[in-house]
């Protein structure tokens, strides 16, 4: 509430105004003969008397509100709603009724959307005046044609709002404000989801056979005891089937969604002999897309974390157009950025004893999350490809099984044929019987009727 004090007169124009240390207010002045005059104002009784005259004095019974929070953190596109609400005397002149008067800070880190209803309670004597507000961050701040890291500062910091009751006095609580903390939530983290089947195994075994980086040679293989309190249980999966993890997202322990954006694999102890089943041209890039050996080039000169060989500070889409139409393009090549929704998967190679693979997950889609989000996880590859030896015997056992079939059926035609033939030549020769008893009665037939002719002449 604004209110009028009444003003003062001095003969002088050069005015110094000076608050002390008790929050009285003084005019000094100096006048003709250079004399210092110090003149105090009645602020606080002229502003107690100014509130008694004024007719627009409005009174408010209650502010709620539930910003109860310290610190709100807020990520690429998540939002936060702050409910508020002011009651009233209804009967206040319209001119003046009271308004939930929001302030924010000057630097547009977050947008802003409100909404406000009111409603008369207490026949019509107190009116509720309730405002949401909506703070939110756009989902897409980041693009390849922008730098990363000048995007990222001018994207992140403390973002604050004032809440007060507009045109109405009351006890400085109820004055709220808000903190947002615009960027990576502290506790926010990805974990690999794990089935119940996999939980189970991993209760039961905590040893697998993992390979050391040579993997040229049987000799290179070694029995190392895998770490369950390190990096969780390993997600089982079959030799013959195309794997893709499920990406989960935590603040803390508390689960926030299923990754759903790219991110990429890299295996630990850097082995190579799994692929992908979909190529870039499978996946309809319209280039070449980025994959581990470019990336890895490129960082050569200087060696650094995965994350930072590739992640969201240097991921570019091969879903965009090119600039230069006549760069040629190799799309047979195996397409390794993977989501929840894509075409593409990883393929084991065919094995003989169970294997164990640990990666580096890593989300890389810049407009995610401003949080650099990594994992370790492990795959237990189990099943067995038929062996050399195994399959000699398979083949001799089918060879062999062949055969008798073949002979079995050729003798089974032969003895078929054979019956087939006696069988027909019987019932020829019955046949042949039955056409001559009848021709030998037709015979006697005729040789009767030429008897009987012969004796009646």
């Amino acid at each position: 509430m604004v209110i009028k004090l009444p003003s003062r007169d001095f003969s002088s124009s050069n005015i110094t105004i000076f608050i002390d240390q008790l929050g009285r207010l003084y005019f000094i002045t100096t006048e003709s003969d250079d004399e210092i005059v110090r003149t105090r104002y009645p602020f606080t009784e002229e502003s107690v008397l100014a509130r008694l005259r004024t007719s627009t004095f409005c009174q408010f019974y209650d502010f709620t509100h539930n910003a109860t929070s310290l610190l709100y953190y807020i990520d690429i596109g998540e939002s936060q709603q702050i409910h508020a609400q002011l009651g009233v005397q209804s009967t206040t002149s319209i001119d003046i009724i009271p308004t939930i008067q929001v302030s924010c800070s000057t630097n547009n880190l977050l947008e802003l959307e409100m909404s406000q209803t009111s409603q008369s309670l207490a026949n019509k004597k107190i009116l509720l005046i309730s405002q949401v507000m909506t703070f939110y961050l756009q989902p897409s701040i980041f693009h390849s044609d922008k730098d990363y890291e000048m995007v990222y500062l001018e994207n992140t910091g403390v973002f604050t709002v004032e809440l007060t009751a507009s045109q109405c006095t009351g006890p400085p609580s109820q004055t709220v404000v808000a903190h947002f903390s615009v960027g990576c939530p502290p506790t926010r983290h990805i974990r690999v989801r794990v089935p119940a089947s996999g939980i189970e195994q991993c209760q039961q075994n905590t040893n697998f056979t993992t390979i050391s980086p040579a993997m040229s040679e049987e000799s290179s293989q070694q029995l190392m005891e895998y770490s369950r309190s390190k990096y969780g249980c390993p997600v089982p999966a079959h030799f013959l089937d195309s794997f893709l993890p499920t990406l989960q997202l935590y603040d803390g322990d508390r689960f926030v969604e299923n990754v759903l954006e790219n991110f990429v694999l890299l295996e630990v102890f850097n082995r190579s002999d799994y692929s992908y089943i979909a190529t870039m041209a499978e996946v309809d890039c319209k280039q070449e897309a980025q994959n581990w050996k470019i990336m890895q080039e490129r960082n050569i000169s200087s060696p650094s974390p995965r994350s930072i060989v590739w992640g969201p500070h240097n991921y570019v889409s091969c879903f965009s157009d090119l600039d230069n139409d006549n760069v040629e393009m190799d799309l047979t090549q195996q397409y390794e950025i993977l989501n929840s929704t894509g075409r593409s998967a990883l393929r084991w190679p065919s094995q003989t004893k169970t294997n164990l693979y640990l990666f580096d997950a890593i989300i890389i889609d810049p407009n995610y999350s401003f949080c650099t989000l990594t994992t370790k996880f492990a795959v237990l590859v189990h099943g067995k490809a038929a062996s050399d030896n195994s399959s000699f015997v398979v083949r001799v056992i089918l060879g062999v099984f062949a055969a008798v079939c073949l002979i079995t059926a050729i003798m089974s035609y032969i003895h078929f044929r054979g019956k087939h033939i006696i069988e027909l030549e019987e019932r020829a020769a019955e046949e042949e019987a039955a056409l001559k008893a009848h021709m030998k009665r037709l015979s006697l037939r005729r040789q009767t009727v030429a008897n009987v002719s012969h004796n009646g002449h």
